[in-house]
């Protein structure tokens, strides 16, 4: 127990809480993967240990604080000083992590670190005679609330991707979803006969009068898109459970280095082809515009092709790298219906 209590003494250590906290996001976002200073081998299973035991102290200490704090009891500088000790052990250890893992790999990190530590602050802002004002991000809500989103940062470190491959796989499933949705939209508009209006009166007033239904070419024609983009949903799905497998133990550093650009290159080709899917679902309505959409198809295809190509360097199982030949000229097969169907001005 402190032997000086006094309430300047407990905002003296709160405040330090925050400031030590704040410092640390600075600086982690200032750093990108070519910055850091570590350049050694990574120990994946002692990052793990290392940062799920500062994240488990912090957890428990924030539980603590917003149990004493609020009665400004004796023992809470004691508290702000064991969650700040906690805060340098997990800044010491994202520092260690060598940048040549990936940018995928170092963005999640940081991110991740990032979020808990604005949350530390914003707890610790809570007990404050006059709050500050912190440009945090996180929600401005009473102290139960922000120990409970501490508790769920602390969760979400220790959950964190140790290979740069299982990072990517995460980002490539988020844009997965989003290209499932767009197949959901495709799939209700064909459903529903191309029709928008429903039975709200709506669609009429949208349409003023004219049909908007699909007609039977046009659905045809449809029917094809949706096969390239669902083509495109199994071959993210596919990278996602490939790259995934990557091993936390890493070949020579130079090797390590082309391989995390090629992961990292997949992360920008997923956001690519996502919106090359919702480029396309864009021109599926009546009157469908077929040169356009036949331009849209053929921007789809050449993402999926770059998908391919990028995926299959990384990869040397043979049934892997024939599963990708074959979607590639599945693509091109139905892409090839598609451009037929262009009209010649």
């Amino acid at each position: 127990m402190y032997a000086t209590t006094t309430p300047a003494a407990i905002e003296t250590e709160l405040n330090n809480l925050i400031d030590l906290a704040l410092k640390f996001v600075q600086e982690l976002q200032k750093r990108d993967s070519s910055s850091g200073t570590a350049n050694g081998p990574f120990d994946a299973a002692s990052f793990r240990t290392a940062i799920n035991n500062g994240a488990k102290v912090l957890s428990h200490n924030a539980t603590k604080l917003s149990l004493i704090a609020p009665e400004m009891s004796n023992d809470t500088p004691k508290v702000c000083v064991e969650m700040q000790t906690a805060v340098l052990h997990i800044a010491a250890v994202v520092e260690s992590v060598p940048g040549y893992l990936g940018t995928t790999l170092q963005d999640e990190i940081r991110s991740t670190t990032c979020s808990l530590l604005f949350d530390v602050a914003s707890l610790a802002n809570n007990f404050l005679p006059t709050r500050r004002t912190l440009d945090t991000g996180s929600l401005n809500v009473g102290y139960m609330s922000s120990t409970g989103l501490v508790w769920k940062a602390c969760e979400i470190v220790e959950k964190m991707s140790l290979t740069n491959g299982a990072a990517v796989a995460k980002k490539v499933k988020n844009r997965t979803a989003l290209v499932e949705d767009a197949i959901e939209e495709v799939e209700e508009t064909l459903e529903n006969g191309g029709g928008g209006g429903g039975e709200d009166g709506w669609g009429d007033l949208m349409d003023q009068g004219q049909s908007s239904e699909l007609t039977d070419a046009e659905k045809e024609l449809a029917g094809k898109c949706l096969v390239i983009m669902k083509a495109a949903k199994l071959l993210l799905k596919k990278v996602a459970r490939t790259v995934e497998k990557d091993e936390p133990t890493p070949p020579p550093q130079q090797q390590d280095e082309e391989a995390g650009r090629m992961l990292d290159e997949l992360v920008r080709l997923a956001d690519k082809t996502s919106e090359r899917v919702d480029d396309l679902v864009g021109y599926i309505e009546h009157p469908i515009p077929s040169n356009e959409l036949a331009d849209a198809a053929s921007l789809l295809a050449q993402t999926c092709a770059e998908v391919v190509s990028t995926v299959k360097s990384l990869v040397d199982d043979e049934q892997t790298l024939s599963w990708f030949d074959t979607c590639g000229s599945q693509v091109n097969k139905v892409l090839e219906d598609i451009l037929a169907r262009r009209i010649v001005r």
